[in-house]
């Protein structure tokens, strides 16, 4: 823009105006031409009617002046005579009018000196004047076809001119239509910068990006004060989330002392060490020792959770799946065969591109949620291959069917579900939380999908990047 702009509306009008510009100049060309071939259709009738009358004209007078003088030969009367030079007069004057619409100079001299020396010759014998009539009539012939060789030539010459301003026009039409698309694209772009600029400071915020994008420092005011109360607001979610952060891992820190002390407390107790216990203690003992390790494992999860929200940028690398898989299956050995589970083992690809830490918590948090949900008379099936650009990772297993309003709540913070777990544990629901949470980390995503072959799949997509 040869200015600066203001407002989001001055912008507009700007636009607005130069998309204009090309179509304002078209239509005045365009009505100019109108125009002009308005007046060269009105005109070239007119001259080509006019000439051809007054060719008409001559033509009758030359008819007009022969019978005259031969009927003067005849008679040789006074009133013969007036009506010849009468006809001589009227034939020189439709002659000059011939010659001032046409450029045939020398056939109009000539003709107009053969009919000179017709006025003294018509009273003389009667060969002169056959012979300077003959060459009157021939030479009024050669300024007719002459004459209407003119105005073929002024037809054609007409009809070219015609053609050129089409031509022309298209040229003009074609030029300024594609000049105002031009114009009309640098202005949509210019709008949409600015939006395009909130739309991606917004996206920043959705990604929980620490750093946006730099306030703009020209174009329209109203957005570039948005610009800056996102940024402000970037700001203060920046502190909610760190003080999120702080109180989950103070709180977490502050439990696992006094934790630690009830657990031990109860293993004194359960042991007797402190004196024998009845049986209804022994109950009591044993339901706070189950507590407190619950408690424990909560507390675990919670630090684990608090460490992840704080990882910024993931270490992604190839990853051999082979070797992966075998020490991830190689962990979970116990808890598979103590809930009577098997897991099926299925891959297109040999490597996947990804950060290992995340992964193999998508992986135990996946597999830790299908051991307590699922039903063991199927296998649990991990099926691991590409789709386009992303990573596909199914992880499917037999159970109750998750019903479609509940699927995306369970991928929030302590969400849990309606099912009874299998593993007599009862969950923290940061689970799948997690899995989201490390999918999300690598520009992934992890959703529940129907299957043909399982009554619930986890689906993880992570691009290749």
């Amino acid at each position: 823009m040869l200015f600066k702009i203001q407002s989001l509306k001055q912008l507009l009008v700007v636009s607005f105006s130069l998309v204009l510009i090309p179509l304002v100049a078209l239509l005045w060309y365009s009505n100019s031409t109108l125009s002009s071939m308005a007046r060269v259709a009105a005109s070239e009738p007119i001259h080509a009617v006019s000439v051809t009358r007054n060719l008409h004209q001559l033509d009758r007078l030359a008819l007009d002046i022969e019978r005259a003088t031969r009927q003067y030969q005849i008679v040789r009367k006074i009133e013969v005579q007036d009506l010849v030079l009468n006809y001589i007069e009227r034939y020189q004057v439709n002659l000059e009018r011939l010659c001032k619409a046409t450029s045939l100079a020398a056939l109009c001299s000539e003709n107009e000196v053969l009919l000179i020396s017709l006025t003294t010759v018509y009273s003389g014998n009667e060969a002169e004047l056959t012979q300077a009539l003959s060459k009157l009539r021939l030479s009024l012939n050669r300024l007719k076809d002459m004459t209407y060789s003119q105005l073929d030539k002024r037809l054609a010459t007409q009809q070219t001119h015609m053609e050129q301003v089409k031509a022309k026009q298209a040229f003009f039409t074609i030029t300024l239509i594609s000049l105002s698309l031009l114009l009309a694209l640098y202005s949509s772009r210019k709008i949409l910068q600015p939006i395009q600029k909130i739309e991606k400071l917004i996206g920043q915020l959705t990604d929980k990006k620490h750093h946006l994008s730099s306030i703009s420092h020209s174009g329209p005011a109203e957005l570039i004060k948005l610009e800056q109360q996102l940024h402000q607001l970037a700001k203060r979610l920046n502190q909610l989330e760190t003080l999120r952060q702080t109180m989950l891992r103070h709180a977490a820190h502050e439990l696992k002392t006094p934790l630690a002390s009830i657990k031990e407390g109860c293993s004194l107790l359960s042991d007797e060490v402190l004196g024998e216990l009845n049986p209804r203690q022994n109950e009591v003992v044993t339901l706070l020792h189950t507590s407190s390790v619950r408690l424990e494992s909560l507390v675990a999860q919670l630090l684990d959770y608090t460490v992840l929200l704080q990882q910024t940028e993931p270490n992604l690398e190839a990853i051999d799946l082979s070797v992966f898989l075998e020490h991830f299956l190689t962990d979970n050995k116990l808890a598979l065969q103590q809930n009577g589970h098997t897991v099926e083992v299925k891959m297109d690809i040999d490597t996947v591109h990804a950060d290992e830490v995340l992964l193999r918590r998508i992986f135990d948090n996946v597999l830790s949620n299908a051991i307590a949900y699922g039903d063991t008379s199927d296998a649990i099936v991990i099926n691991i291959y590409k789709e386009g650009e992303d990573q596909v990772i199914d992880i499917s297993n037999a159970g109750t069917t998750i019903p479609a309003q509940d699927r995306e709540l369970l991928f929030k913070p302590f969400h849990r579900g309606q099912e009874i777990r299998h593993d007599r544990v009862s969950g923290s629901g940061l689970g799948l939380s997690i899995v989201s949470e490390c999918a999300a980390l690598m520009l992934g995503n992890a959703r529940f999908i129907d299957s043909d072959f399982a009554d619930i799949c986890i689906r993880v997509k992570i691009p290749v990047t």
